[in-house]
């Protein structure tokens, strides 16, 4: 019996650690974040992406400079999920931390030739705006 649930406990404390991994693009952008700024960070994120074609870059920057105008300066980031749609994509919902309030995000990475690429991405104030309901009905307060 006790072997048994210490199995359980241990299996239980991993999948919680991989959920929280984020893909190495998101956290190495939102590293470039916290010290460069908003622009060297989406020529990180979008580096190889089919958004660096796309007249959307420049609007996905607007949108973050008026969060920090706003919100404050960007101190980092909480993981709220992480789901894996196949080996090759993945969904990641994170909140984004600022001196004055959290913005919510959701990133849709892709795997191109063993590199994740962000290939989506949505913020909102609004967490049921971004977040599937099944985690809103499932979060946790603290």
């Amino acid at each position: 019996m006790r072997l048994i649930i210490i199995v359980l406990l241990a299996s239980l404390n991993f999948s919680n650690v991989a959920a929280s991994e984020l893909p190495p693009v998101l956290k190495q952008g939102f590293e470039i974040y916290k010290t460069d700024g908003i622009k060297p960070t989406f020529e990180y994120w979008l580096r190889g992406s089919i958004l660096n074609l796309s007249s959307q870059k420049s609007l996905f920057v607007k949108k973050l400079e008026t969060v920090e105008n706003l919100c404050g300066t960007f101190s980092g980031y909480s993981v709220i999920n992480q789901q894996s749609l196949t080996p090759s994509s993945q969904i990641n919902y994170v909140q984004l931390n600022y001196q004055r309030c959290p913005i919510f995000a959701q990133f849709l990475v892709y795997k191109i030739d063993q590199r994740w690429v962000v290939v989506q991405f949505n913020l909102h104030s609004k967490p049921q705006q971004i977040l599937p309901e099944s985690l809103l009905v499932n979060s946790v307060e603290k």
